[in-house]
């Protein structure tokens, strides 16, 4: 367990440095563009403040970890050398840094918006006189700055969790958009209808299936079948009277598949339906993904893409061999009841 204030050589297991560097790249998501920082300070700032005492190759396992979960999210990391500026290629655990963090924005699943909010459950907002005595290992004066700038919304409640695979896991959302407000960034659980069946989306997903046309004249379909040596793949273009496509991917790319999915493209927070009502013509789209227990759930849109559609793309492009480009009208445009009924 992870304790503050506690001087000790560092001997955290995987989980442990994980769930660290994960709180130091939402800091980083959540600091000013172009702030100087470092690890070791943004660490007291989290509140371990047993860190300081401790030798640099200790902290680099969390420092390394942190620096490319970051890099995945689009944070770049640059060092500071007079009137030039260097990007750093590697995870800079002694010297301080200069954060990019402009493309780090988290979108929301339904709107777009990158105004979002990050949860912080079990906690609350403390009192002036406790700000004046409160523990060492609790920042705050730093969390109620964020707070008070919008990008922390504290919750006294603890999350909710389930039991998955011997572990306990948060099925609260993490973050709320503050301009629709939907709340997503939920933990991929599947939960069967009657509610039986607990598991991670990513070991039962059996099959995959996405297919793009414009409305019955052209357009392009993807099949991918989970078998024990990988996945077999079958792309079919439209009209179908032309030969299919077949492989098979190594279980390691139907693994990262999966991975993407569900962990950068945010499936399990989808709407199910995106729609252009002001558009009489146009294109059809449809994702559908089959679980092992005969249960699916269906992604639908006409002329409408999801904000993340790019992402989910790229995934079936890089680890499934789709090779479907993306066109430049296939932009994000969901609409609200409002709007659809004005139309």
């Amino acid at each position: 367990m992870i304790t503050c204030g506690n001087r000790r050589e560092l001997n955290f297991t995987k989980e442990e440095t994980g769930a660290i560097a994960e709180e130091l790249v939402e800091e980083l998501r959540e600091e000013e563009n172009g702030s100087i920082r470092d690890f070791v300070g943004m660490l007291l700032t989290l509140g371990y403040g047993g860190f300081m005492d401790s030798r640099y190759r200790d902290l680099y396992p969390i420092a390394s970890e942190a620096f490319h979960l970051a890099k995945e999210e689009g944070i770049d990391f640059y060092e500071f050398e007079g009137k030039a500026e260097k990007k750093l290629l590697y995870p800079p655990v002694r010297k301080s840094f200069i954060i990019d963090n402009e493309a780090a924005g988290v979108k929301c699943p339904c709107c777009g918006s990158t105004n979002t909010s990050r949860f912080i459950y079990g906690k609350r907002m403390p009192t002036e006189e406790e700000l004046r005595y409160y523990p060492e290992c609790i920042p705050a004066e730093h969390l109620k700055n964020k707070v008070e700038a919008g990008k922390v919304i504290l919750r006294r409640s603890e999350p909710e969790t389930v039991e998955v695979n011997g572990l306990r896991v948060q099925t609260s959302p993490r973050r709320m958009c503050r301009e629709c407000g939907k709340r997503f960034k939920r933990n991929p659980v599947y939960i069967s209808p009657d509610g039986n069946r607990i598991a991670d989306y990513r070991d039962y997903v059996t099959e995959i299936r996405f297919r793009i046309e414009a409305f019955g004249q052209v357009g392009r379909e993807i099949v991918i079948s989970k078998h024990d040596n990988g996945a077999g793949v079958q792309i079919r273009h439209l009209p179908f009277g032309k030969e299919a496509e077949a492989y098979r991917i190594t279980p390691d790319k139907w693994g990262k598949l999966l991975g993407r999915l569900y962990g950068w493209v945010d499936l399990q927070d989808w709407e199910n339906e995106y729609e252009n009502p002001q558009a009489l013509d146009g294109e059809r789209w449809d994702l559908k993904v089959t679980l092992d227990d005969g249960n699916s759930v269906e992604y639908h849109g006409c002329n409408a893409y999801p904000p993340k559609w790019q992402d989910l793309v790229k995934a079936l492009n890089s680890y499934a061999g789709f090779g479907y480009r993306v066109k430049k009208h296939q932009k994000c445009a969901v609409y609200t009841d409002q709007e659809k009924d004005a139309v």
